[in-house]
């Protein structure tokens, strides 16, 4: 198996030989999903088991062979291949792996019989397999079609029976909490979902699980909690949900699948709440046979304790329950326990670890301990660090070691990177002080989330300095950062309060006394809880210092921003003025236009008013200069000049009328009155686009802005009233403009021709206050105008 492994890694990298090569490396990721692919097709006899991973683009859970991966930390450790690290753009540390000229050699040296099913595997016709992430799934695929969804994110559900339990140490009364073990049997039941066979080499007697977290909670929230628990009342508890009543007065309501009952234990009003939860979700009957009762631990300063007692898991016993069963088991485990808190927590709340954890706040990673009665086998510390099949399989549910404790001869403490191990008979005895160290590792891990959350709020704030530099690129670019720095400014805000609500979580943290007996010294001593607090507070603190600096940064970026608007703005002062003087001058220009064509026309008049008097009266002159009318030659000897007077004053009067008929007509085309009603109303988008379509339109107009999200699509119409009897004229000209993707009706203008309508008197003021008007009608148009049916909305 490890040559096959060593030799998938040589098929997707290679060292540089000369200087002008390239270093080629394989990512783990993708090396993760083709080694449970590997395992599905027989090429690889690994076990493998689900792992909470946040190396991609979302936090998933994985089918990961823990195995394969020790096989990989032996061919670095032999220098079969080497790891590079290396971060993604979302900060999370990513592991390359490159096999090396010693490498080369061993495979050049194994034998080719082993070699030929991993080509089988990988090669589909011809071309080797590649791996791609689609945002939900994992795909295989090659250059040349082939395509193949992988199941390694598709976790398998087992039947599995608990019963809720807590620590004595965090209860107030000694009220019992249920038992199921009379119904460990269901869980033989279901169909097992398991596709490979089970290797098991540790098992855990009688496990009690406890799962760690931290949320931003304070004493007023708590009061919350607790009076939605109903604590004081009569008949405490019930079935809770995180969907909101938009309609509390409406008589049905429609309750989602998956509702949380809870039972009330006990509490205290200033500290914490005790109750046992359930989930209510239905199982496909006679597959997954699932009993799930858990107790709960909410204190006032975030800390949340989840604990069960495990009945049953598939066909194994609480007595004999191997690690591979539990690893499958904690993935419901962690997936319910945030359902059930989701459907407990303020809407504020939510919105704050949504901020956190990027919207994948359900799939967070906890703390967990498992809590036994034994260990089998039993063996010296050594052993379980070294051994690598008890590496292997510790590692799927306490992730990396990082170190095994024994207390006596039958007590072994192993700590992990993602939870604890605590078997033996003494370590049930200082259960309170492995909660307390639990709790510890819940704020650690909120303390390293908000970190990373920061780091990627500040690559965000270097895009937006980017985008503020480059504004000229494109024209929506303004509207993209301002969004952007709102989305900023909120982010600040809520980290600057799970920062005070981490420090006071911390500074109100009490570590435990230390214990009387030997075994618990020895606990005391190497779980170190003083210097664990102390560190977990000196990094609270330094969260501030890292929030200011993304607060000035954010602070610079809005001074920018205005300094960008500014420069936009005298820009559209620069355009307006320079239109401005365009249009004096086009003004200037056409008056004079004006004036010079009106002498013209006056001409044109005089030239009308000559040429019809010569018609009218036979003809003034020749072009010999002889009249050719006898009582014509008599007038211009008797009165000289007289005919040249008679047509000066004909075209006086005709230049006259024709200057007062053209100023009639142009009063009368300047006789429109125009109303502009601003409303912003709300509508319904599809009467009013139907309502307008029964009218003779003139124009119609549909605008798309896409510059604001959702895209608001914006309709205009323009349109003539037929009835002219009830204007008593010409009828009006009307245009509305509404946004039909909001459904809102936000300007009418209302044009008539006043100097033809004959309108009524306006009516009396009226000294009572008028009723509110209706969201359904408009007003008349305009207000002194008769009401017509046909402008009512």
């Amino acid at each position: 198996d490890q040559i096959r492994l060593l030799y998938i890694i040589s098929k997707y990298s290679s060292p540089a030989r000369q200087p002008g090569d390239e270093e080629l490396c394989m990512r783990r990721l993708p090396l993760v999903v083709l080694m449970y692919e590997a395992i599905i097709e027989d090429v690889l006899d690994y076990d493998y088991a689900p792992v909470w991973s946040q190396r991609i683009s979302r936090n998933v859970w994985m089918n990961v062979t823990q195995e394969g991966i020790h096989a990989l930390d032996d061919f670095i450790s032999k220098n079969l291949c080497r790891n590079i690290k290396l971060q993604s753009k979302d900060f999370s540390a990513v592991t390359a792996y490159q096999i090396t000229e010693k490498g080369l050699n061993f495979l050049a040296r194994a034998p080719k019989e082993i070699l030929m099913a991993v080509d089988d595997f990988l090669y589909r016709s011809g071309d080797v397999l590649q791996v791609r992430f689609n945002g939900s799934d994992f795909e295989i695929y090659t250059s040349s079609g082939f395509s193949q969804q992988s199941g390694v994110t598709d976790t398998e559900d087992v039947s599995y029976v608990s019963s809720p339990w807590l620590p004595q140490s965090l209860r107030y009364t000694s009220k019992p909490l249920r038992s199921f073990a009379h119904r460990a049997y269901e869980a033989a039941e279901g169909i097992s979902q398991l596709n490979d066979e089970l290797d098991s080499a540790i098992r855990l007697r009688n496990v009690n699980l406890l799962v760690a977290e931290w949320i931003p909670l304070g004493p007023n929230q708590l009061w919350y909690l607790m009076d939605r628990l109903g604590v004081l009342d009569r008949c405490q508890g019930g079935m809770f949900t995180a969907q909101v009543d938009n309609n509390p007065a409406k008589s049905k309501f429609q309750c989602p699948v998956g509702l949380t009952a809870v039972r009330v234990l006990d509490f205290d009003l200033s500290e914490a709440v005790n109750f046992e939860a359930e989930i209510l979700y239905p199982e496909e009957p006679g597959i997954v046979q699932q009993v799930e009762y858990f107790g709960m631990h909410m204190d006032v300063d975030g800390g949340i304790m989840i604990g069960l007692k495990v009945e049953a898991i598939e066909k194994s016993p609480a007595e004999q329950l191997s690690i591979d069963l539990i690893s499958r088991l904690v993935v419901d485990i962690m997936n319910d326990s945030s359902r059930i808190i989701g459907d407990l927590l303020s809407e504020y709340q939510r919105v704050q670890m949504n901020m956190v954890f990027r919207g994948e706040s359900f799939s967070r990673e906890k703390f967990v301990l498992y809590l036994a009665d034994s260990i089998e086998p039993l063996t010296k510390a050594e052993a379980y660090m070294n051994d690598a099949q008890f590496v292997a399989e510790l590692r799927q549910i306490v992730g990396d070691l990082q170190s095994v404790h024994c207390l006596s001869s039958e007590d072994v403490v192993i700590l992990g990177s993602k939870g604890c191990i605590a078997a033996g008979p003494r370590c049930k005895m200082n259960e309170e002080l492995l909660a307390r160290f639990m709790v510890l590792g819940a704020r650690d891990n909120f303390v390293k989330s908000v970190f990373v959350r920061l780091k990627v709020l500040n690559s965000e704030l270097l895009h937006i300095r980017d985008l503020l530099i480059k504004h000229n690129e494109h024209p929506n670019r303004g509207n993209v950062i301002r969004e952007k720095l709102a989305d900023a400014s909120r982010d600040i805000s809520l980290l600057k309060e799970l920062q005070q609500y981490l420090v006071e979580s911390l500074q109100g943290f009490r570590v435990p006394p230390l214990p009387s007996e030997l075994s618990g010294r020895k606990m005391y001593s190497f779980l170190d809880l003083h210097s664990r607090l102390k560190d977990a507070v000196l990094r609270a603190r330094d969260l501030y210092k890292l929030i200011e600096g993304a607060e000035n940064e954010y602070r610079t970026l809005v001074k920018m921003m205005d300094v960008v608007g500014k420069s936009a703005l005298e820009q559209v002062v620069k355009f307006t003025k320079q239109n401005t003087q365009d249009l004096v001058q086009n003004s200037l220009t056409e008056a004079r236009n004006a004036q010079g064509m009106q002498m013209v026309n006056i001409m044109m008049a005089g030239n009308f008013i000559f040429a019809l008097i010569d018609k009218a009266v036979g003809g003034v002159e020749n072009w010999n200069g002889d009249y050719d009318k006898e009582w014509l030659i008599v007038l211009d000897r008797n009165f000289p000049l007289s005919i040249f007077g008679f047509h000066v004053i004909a075209f006086i009067l005709w230049s006259w009328l024709l200057t007062s008929l053209l100023n009639h007509l142009a009063a009368e085309a300047d006789g429109y009155l125009i109303w502009r009603l601003k409303m912003n109303r709300k509508i319904d988008p599809k009467a009013m686009t139907a309502w307008a379509s029964t009218k003779v339109l003139i124009s119609s107009s549909v605008d798309m802005d896409r510059t604001v999200r959702p895209a608001r699509k914006m309709r205009k119409a323009y349109w003539e009233e037929t009835s002219h009897s009830r204007w008593k004229g010409p009828a009006p000209l009307l245009e509305i403009f509404y946004d039909e993707t909001n459904g809102f009706l936000l300007q009418v203008v209302f044009s008539y021709q006043k100097t033809k309508c004959v309108l009524p008197p306006p009516p009396p003021p009226s000294l009572s206050t008028p009723p509110a008007p209706s969201l359904s009608t408009l007003p008349p148009f305009p207000p002194s105008l008769p009401r017509s049916n046909d402008l009512q909305v």
